[in-house]
């Protein structure tokens, strides 16, 4: 059994963006004692020539930056840790910088540079990397649900998708 709590907070003011989290789980175990990790991470970006990551309340996330003729530049930078607290020498850490220029709000590049210590190996790792993120949109698809043991309506197929979302779709009969 895993038990975990968490909170997270974000936000945007202008060209400022940040996000944080904490996270503790238990990790319980039949036959050892339980283990408890603790993880959490701060990020921050500055958007260098305008643009402004809105917050979209109906879904939960930060939307992409609007983005002018000339694209749009941003500076980031990330601190994350993960502790077992239970066990000595199990913690990693890294820090990241990094630069994204966002080509319009669907294609941005991003060049980072990640430095991570990790203790439980001796491992300090420096890493650059570049990568490009392509993000597209999918047509919403309106999914209707029958009751329990009511056919799917124009379903040509059984069970519905509803029936297999259904938590008694996961238990083996």
């Amino acid at each position: 059994k895993i038990t975990a709590y968490g909170v997270e907070v974000a936000g945007s003011f202008g060209p400022a963006f940040f996000q944080s989290e904490y996270v503790q789980s238990t990790f319980e175990q039949p036959f050892f004692s339980d283990q408890d990790v603790n993880t959490w991470y701060v990020q921050g970006s500055w958007l260098l020539n305008g643009g402004h990551k809105a917050y979209k309340p109906a879904t939960g996330v930060f939307g992409s930056p609007k983005v002018g003729d000339k694209g749009l530049w941003e500076l980031t930078a990330r601190y994350d840790t993960i502790e077992n607290k239970d066990i000595v020498n199990r913690e990693a850490t890294s820090w990241l910088f990094g630069v994204n220029y966002y080509v319009n709000p669907n294609l941005r590049f991003m060049f980072n540079y990640t430095q991570g210590d990790n203790e439980t190996n001796g491992d300090e790792t420096g890493q650059y990397a570049l990568r490009t993120q392509f993000a597209f949109a999918v047509a919403a698809v309106e999914v209707g649900c029958a009751p329990p043991g009511q056919p799917f309506p124009g379903a040509y197929r059984s069970p519905s998708p509803c029936e297999r979302m259904r938590p008694s779709a996961f238990v083996p009969r």
